[in-house]
């Protein structure tokens, strides 16, 4: 077991402290009216918070005899009489368009697409008739790369995400938010067989004699047999804000965010191949397992614009912290009703858990557009792009220079393959479509 140890330490004790230092700001007196500028008096003076302007403005209600004609701006006490005229809707206007927002929640569907996982060349194809030596070697005339030099799990993904949170002070000034985010899981397979044509076979580096090499899946009048590669990719973001509004008037909002984030990137890649020749079967199997978790602190900034029911919401955050990756590699090759550790590209020299951490960073950006049903409900849309650096991705662990010897069932060790930990990164990006609720 090899484990590589980079600790971060003075640059995440910095940042604790920042973020420690921040959010205690953030959290100051929640009634200091006395020391509040001008710009940022609370409603009650010249001005609406940006959500009572969110269905626009006071109306002339029906006529239903029970005054609801001459209600004003936010009066849905029940002023107006008995009848409902609090209400604001796609179907008709009211009196007094206020959208409650002391607490809220939101509901988002994710169409998202990330960043790809690379490998290097693992299946290998050549014309019939090439011989054994050469087959499937790379840098031969006529080798074909059948799988690899290529990102895996680019596909469209459709995940969710909910948020919701809570105003801790009278004048909407200071309030908690608590969101997650996961999207669905992503395979990529790749499955190919042969009775001996076409040439099937998997390409290294023999170190042991300085030249590219390969071990043959099937070839004509020799062997035949099958490939099959999975790649598997997950990834899931949890955060607490806190928020403090800086500046409010009629129209729009601007808020100053502080708070933790954790996200988590897991993926999977397996390699397996089976091939017989006269009455004797190997099944071999490399696995690459590779786990990262983010922690750390985040700052930003938020904006909320207004223009009766529709309004647009933007937001970019940095966060900083540690990024601790793991990842696992194991590989055994099955001959003759016997199990040996080791298979191609996973051998001795490499088998193991290896363990690191990485400073990191993660900014965020986001926007979207609103829409008010009612006074209580949004229709949204919006955009959002997570960055995250540092991160360990399963192909880019993979060497292909390997040392034959050790190839079960010898029980000889040798340099090769090796680990030596690679980094590289990753992005999430796509669209989000949704429902706010404000009560």
């Amino acid at each position: 077991m090899t484990r590589i140890h980079t600790h971060p330490a003075s640059a995440g004790g910095c940042v604790a402290l920042t973020m420690f230092a921040t959010i205690i700001w953030l959290l100051g007196p929640l009634h200091a009216e006395a020391q509040t500028p001008p710009w940022q008096q609370p409603p009650g003076s010249d001005w609406a918070s940006p959500l009572e302007s969110a269905c626009g403005p006071a109306v002339a209600g029906p006529s239903d005899g029970q005054g609801c004609g001459t209600c004003g701006p936010g009066d849905l006490s029940g002023a107006c009489g008995s009848g409902d005229c609090g209400t604001c809707s796609i179907f008709g206007g009211g009196c007094g368009l206020v959208m409650p927002h002391d607490d809220w929640v939101r509901f988002e569907a994710l169409l998202w697409w990330t960043k790809g996982g690379h490998i290097p060349a693992l299946l290998t194809t050549s014309p019939d008739g090439t011989p054994q030596a050469q087959a499937g070697v790379l840098g031969q005339p006529g080798t074909t790369v059948l799988l690899g030099n290529q990102q895996l799990n680019t596909d469209l993904r459709a995940g969710g995400r909910i948020s919701f949170g809570t105003w801790l002070d009278p004048d909407d000034n200071l309030g908690v938010e608590f969101s997650y985010l996961g999207l669905g899981q992503s395979v990529d397979r790749f499955n190919m067989s042969s009775s001996g044509s076409p040439i099937l076979a998997r390409p290294f580096f023999n170190v042991e004699t300085g030249s590219e090499d390969s071990h043959l899946i099937a070839y004509p009048n020799l062997s035949h047999g099958s490939f099959s590669a999975t790649s598997t990719s997950d990834f899931q973001v949890a955060e607490f804000l806190v928020r403090k509004a800086i500046a409010r008037a009629p129209g729009y909002r601007i808020e100053l965010l502080a708070g933790y984030r954790f996200q988590q990137l897991v993926e999977d890649l397996n390699l397996g191949d089976t091939s017989t020749m006269a009455a004797s079967t190997i099944q071999i199997s490399d696995q690459f397992h590779a786990c990262n978790d983010f922690n750390g602190g985040v700052l930003g900034m938020a904006t909320e614009w207004h223009r009766e029911r529709w309004s647009l919401e933007t937001n970019l955050k940095l966060a900083l912290g540690d990024t601790h990756s793991q990842i696992d590699i194991e590989g055994s090759t099955s001959t003759g009703g016997a199990t040996y550790p080791g298979g191609l590209l996973a051998l001795p020299s490499n088998i193991g858990v290896h363990t690191a951490d990485q400073f990191s960073i993660v900014p965020e950006l986001g926007a979207t557009f609103g829409y008010d049903l009612t006074c209580h409900l949004r229709a949204i849309i919006g955009y959002t792009l997570i960055y995250w650096s540092g991160v360990s991705r399963p192909g880019d662990q993979i060497d292909l220079d390997v040392s034959p010897s050790q190839f079960p069932p010898t029980t000889q060790t040798g340099a090769k393959p090796s680990f030596t930990q690679q980094t590289s990164d990753f992005w999430a990006q796509g669209i989000n479509l949704g429902l706010d609720y404000r009560f």
